[in-house]
């Protein structure tokens, strides 16, 4: 039985992890979500999340039928609806360097909410902001943005302020550290505890869902091109 046990855990990937986080009731609990594994192995997923999911996706398809063509009217509009958004130039790449990507910003802590905080200050407040935490935001370049950017941003702010899991600031930051040592991701992983790993493929989940979001958009848009073509050739060709 110890044996079997030990091949179990070795296919989920848990077979470095102590023994004491293993012997130990692991649960791990959000607003919409409870995970638990115990001796046996066991594991209770809530379907909370997914109807919550299904929620979040439907509402920003209908709102996303209005500004397909037009993201400058997007982002008017999510500014209307008490978002916080930025834009300075070359932000997608500044972003990056701090391991963030261009759209939607979790709260962040330590210096990087520093760095975050020292530009928006000086752009937007015309002085030195001295702050170790941000709040939630959206933080686009300056000039065109792609309205599949801005979509996937949306989704991701809506996702967040509903109490999606995997968010939260160590969710979002376990998964950015294993997406920064990619290399080693199946050692960084050994050393998380079990709540940790539920944790971060919490936050693994959202951002697949963000991505898969953008990419059914992004079919529908084409979809209404093509009709949208279709009916000028068909009113051209009747004039």
């Amino acid at each position: 039985m110890h044996n079997f046990k030990k091949y179990i855990l070795k296919i989920i990937g848990l077979n470095k992890i102590s023994r004491k986080n293993i012997l130990e009731p692991q649960v791990y609990t959000s607003a919409t979500t409870k995970r638990s594994m115990n001796t046996g192995c066991t594991l209770e997923l809530s379907g909370t999340t997914e109807e919550l999911r299904k929620k979040i996706d439907f509402e920003l398809k209908n709102l996303m039928k209005d500004y397909f063509s037009n993201p400058e009217k997007l982002i008017t509009y999510i500014k209307t609806q008490g978002i916080t958004i930025y834009r300075f130039a070359n932000a997608d790449k500044l972003l990056k360097k701090l391991g963030e990507e261009e759209g939607f910003i979790s709260p962040l802590k330590g210096m990087k909410a520093l760095i975050i905080n020292l530009i928006i200050g000086i752009i937007y407040e015309n002085k030195i902001k001295i702050k170790l935490t941000t709040s939630p935001m959206l933080v686009f370049s300056t000039g065109s943005t792609e309205i599949y950017t801005i979509a996937r941003a949306l989704y991701k702010h809506k996702s967040y302020i509903s109490n999606m899991p995997g968010y939260d600031y160590k969710s979002q930051e376990l998964y950015k550290k294993s997406l920064r040592r990619k290399n080693q991701r199946k050692s960084t992983l050994s050393k998380y505890t079990i709540k940790e790993i539920f944790a971060c493929k919490e936050a693994v989940a959202r951002d697949i869902e963000s991505i898969k979001y953008t990419l059914e958009l992004s079919e529908e848009f084409d979809k209404y091109k093509k009709a949208m073509k279709a009916i000028a050739e068909k009113n051209s060709a009747q004039v």
